[in-house]
């Protein structure tokens, strides 16, 4: 479960690489002293969500795993 929630998330980091990096310099640009990008901060904020992704996706199948099936169908 958490591999393929993990694919989507490196597929969704891939495509908004590009338009932050855009979107950084665009920013950067209209100030006097700039500074120059480089590809540290995406992979640290790649690294994080991932991080996110596994710990948030291995809590609830945990959840899941151990919730007493006849207390969700009572709700039902």
């Amino acid at each position: 479960l958490i591999l393929s929630f993990s694919w989507l998330v490196i597929i969704s980091i891939f495509i908004a690489w590009p338009a932050a990096w855009y979107a950084s310099r665009f920013f950067l640009d209209f100030f006097a002293y700039r500074i120059d990008l480089n590809i540290q901060p995406f992979i640290i904020a790649g690294i994080i969500t991932l991080v996110m992704t596994c710990l948030t996706v291995g809590y609830q199948t945990v959840k899941a795993a151990f919730t007493n099936p006849a207390e969700t169908l009572k709700y039902e």
